[in-house]
């Protein structure tokens, strides 16, 4: 259960606060669990989500049914001294065949199989400010045993990657979570 605390607040600002505090509600979203690395898209009915107004606030309680689970996807993630972080952000760009530039040989590698990033990018900021990316991996071992390798980027099988890449948009809210 979300709630959403609103105390002292007319009706109308309560309901103006929660609309602008729950970006969640989007019908598309991508949550990661990193505590069983798996990477889940999930379409959510916002009408399943109905909001009470109880003398604390406004209140949102889920509906059992609230969300179907389009795709569950092994992931690797960020290793414990670069970890990916937790918290709600939305995916800002994709970009099909990326190319990446590796800091430690100072070169730009163009797309294909020895791409580190794999097929498909997706990235979100981090609220350390810092940019990271939903994407494949030229290392699909990594992902096969859902290992903690990354700089905090979550690597998936380049299939998966194209999956995930067609099912969400711009914008699409991403939540990382660790249970």
């Amino acid at each position: 259960m979300v709630s959403i605390r609103c105390l002292r607040l007319p009706l109308a600002a309560a309901l103006l606060l929660l609309s602008a505090a729950v970006p969640a509600l989007a019908e598309r979203q991508i949550l990661v669990n990193l505590k069983d690395r798996y990477l889940y898209v999930l379409d959510l009915d916002p009408a399943k989500f109905p909001a009470e107004i109880a003398s604390s606030g406004v209140v949102l309680k889920a509906q059992p049914d609230a969300a179907k689970v389009l795709g569950k996807f092994p992931v690797a993630i960020g290793a414990p001294e670069s970890p990916t972080p937790t918290g709600f952000y939305s995916i800002l760009e994709k970009i099909k065949d990326p190319t990446y530039f590796s800091h430690s040989k100072n070169a730009l590698l163009p797309p294909g199989p020895c791409n580190p990033v794999g097929n498909r990018w997706m990235s979100f900021k981090g609220s350390d400010d810092n940019a990271y990316g939903i994407h494949g991996t030229a290392w699909p071992e990594w992902v096969q045993r859902r290992e903690a390798v990354s700089k905090g980027c979550i690597r998936m099988f380049n299939a998966d990657a194209v999956k995930v890449f067609d099912l969400v948009k711009l914008g699409t809210p991403v939540r990382i979570t660790v249970d």
